[in-house]
């Protein structure tokens, strides 16, 4: 004999169920949507990100898949590929039954590795996706090798070398910055921070151990001061191209471009600051 009480349950929980798996459906894809930048005749905008930046999430969403440390471990096969189905799609040729996860996962290989504006291949040393693995052994190692001059001058001279490639990768498409230039701003930052290490560390050679660990920060605070203005002055001086809505050159402004260095600074000094203050050894 059926229990109608128990048939009702049962009943219940199914339908609910249903009901539960179909809404969730409904709005997690709608939200994703509704995220995403808008379709242009319901073809993917290659130019722009694929999340609106309007707000913090989809901005954060936007820099985390930019600087993905997995991209840094692409092959070259896997990036000219994904340049290829980008270029495909741009004319509508891509291949039969191509999904826009395929093309959203093409799109972030390619700008991982490809200049926004050249279009060239960046060395990997100075792509975003390989500042995680890149910063975290070089302050590692700073933190670690702080005591003797020896060690001192090797691992800021290794920091100063890769910031130096980062800034000169990820410098404005059209700036052509001189050799020379390059020489005098990588030397300028690299004898800055060496100098600043060196002589703190022998200023605070009596005092707490925790103290000395301050060292290496104050020493890349100094140098990224002097490395990214000098690095980057050709934008600050004769300015940067500006484009219209088809990307064409339509002027070039002289004064602007000192905002973002000037601002980049203090964000970059922010981020230094080390984190282990329980380490006394």
């Amino acid at each position: 004999q059926l229990d109608l009480k128990v048939v009702k349950q049962w009943y219940q929980r199914r339908v609910r169920g249903v009901l539960n798996y179909y809404t969730n459906y409904y709005y997690k894809s709608n939200l994703r949507k509704m995220a995403e930048t808008p379709r242009i005749e319901g073809r993917i905008d290659l130019d722009q990100p694929r999340w609106q930046q309007n707000t913090f999430f989809n901005r954060a969403r936007h820099f985390f898949a930019v600087t993905d440390p997995r991209n840094a471990l692409l092959s070259s096969s896997q990036l000219e590929g994904a340049k290829g189905l980008l270029q495909l799609y741009r004319v509508g040729q891509e291949p039969l039954g191509t999904t826009e996860e395929e093309v959203f996962n093409a799109k972030k290989m390619y700008e991982s590795a490809f200049h926004p504006e050249t279009g060239q291949k960046m060395n990997i040393l100075g792509r975003m996706s390989f500042q995680v693995p890149g910063n975290m052994s070089i302050c590692g190692m700073m933190l670690t090798f702080y005591k003797s001059t020896p060690a001192i001058l090797i691992w800021q001279w290794v920091n100063q070398s890769f910031n130096a490639m980062v800034n000169y990768t990820n410098r404005s498409g059209n700036s052509d910055i001189p050799q020379s230039l390059l020489l005098k701003s990588y030397f300028a930052a690299t004898g800055c921070a060496v100098g600043v290490a060196v002589g703190l560390n022998k200023a605070t050679a009596k005092l707490p151990p925790l103290v000395g660990r301050l060292v290496p920060f104050a020493a890349v605070a100094a140098a990224n001061c002097v490395n990214i203005p000098m690095m980057r002055q050709s934008e600050l001086f004769d300015g940067i191209d500006v484009l219209d809505s088809e990307g064409n050159v339509v002027g070039r402004v002289p004064q602007q471009p000192g905002q973002p260095s000037s601002r980049s600074q203090p964000a970059g000094l922010s981020w230094q600051p080390p984190a282990w203050p329980s380490h006394q050894s």
